[in-house]
């Protein structure tokens, strides 16, 4: 129970502040591409400082997903965890959309310009590098554990940075769910579909090039 929560807990942070800097940007313009990026990087470092070497700091159904697939988690925990994950995003979500008393945009990530076939395939590649990179990773000790918090961090800041501007760098179902819920859903499909993929296809390359 105590890893669900700690899930639940991580997830609910990342939204709360990662969309939240988008809702505040939205509404004072005083924040770029580049500090939101910094912001979603910073509270995923510190997630994973904080819960890493306890419930693994998933706060992602794709990672988990993938993680199960890869036979370095129990399956009978992937629905807990996944469940966690959402309900942190969706109620983080909720009290944004309470906090700002119903914004004008939500955080959601959208397809910018139209082209969901580009969306798809951005998402999957840099989703690819978030779950290849975290698979490479262990946090057995606080000297490994610091190095998984910056690596990590540093590829979701670069996600957000790259292709924010055209898809909004969702890496993670549950970051997408949440604040579509309250917002704008259109082609949340797209963005369900290519993190876990994503982060599957991670896992059978890292499985080829370790033969």
């Amino acid at each position: 129970m105590r890893n669900y929560i700690q899930e639940f807990l991580g997830t609910f942070f990342l939204i709360f502040i990662g969309v939240g800097s988008i809702i505040l940007n939205d509404i004072t313009g005083n924040m770029s591409n580049l500090f939101i990026g910094i912001i979603f990087g910073l509270t995923v470092m510190v997630i994973v400082y904080l819960f890493g070497h306890k419930s693994g700091a998933h706060i992602n159904p794709a990672v988990t997903i993938a993680f199960w697939i890869n036979g370095s988690f129990d399956g009978q925990k992937v629905f807990p965890y996944v469940f966690s994950q959402i309900l942190g995003s969706v109620i983080a979500s909720y009290f944004l959309y309470f906090i700002f008393d119903n914004p004008k945009m939500m955080g959601e990530t959208l397809i910018k310009n139209g082209n969901w076939l580009q969306c798809l395939f951005l998402e999957i590649i840099i989703t690819f590098l978030l779950m290849f990179v975290i698979l490479n990773i262990t946090v057995t000790s606080k000297r490994k554990r610091f190095l998984a918090g910056f690596l990590i961090g540093s590829v979701v800041t670069m996600g957000s940075i790259f292709i924010g501007p055209i898809t909004g760098s969702s890496m993670n179902p549950a970051r997408s769910i949440g604040p579509a819920l309250f917002g704008d859903s259109s082609f949340l499909w797209v963005y369900i579909f290519s993190t876990i993929i994503g982060a599957i296809l991670a896992v059978y390359f890292k499985k080829t090039i370790s033969r």
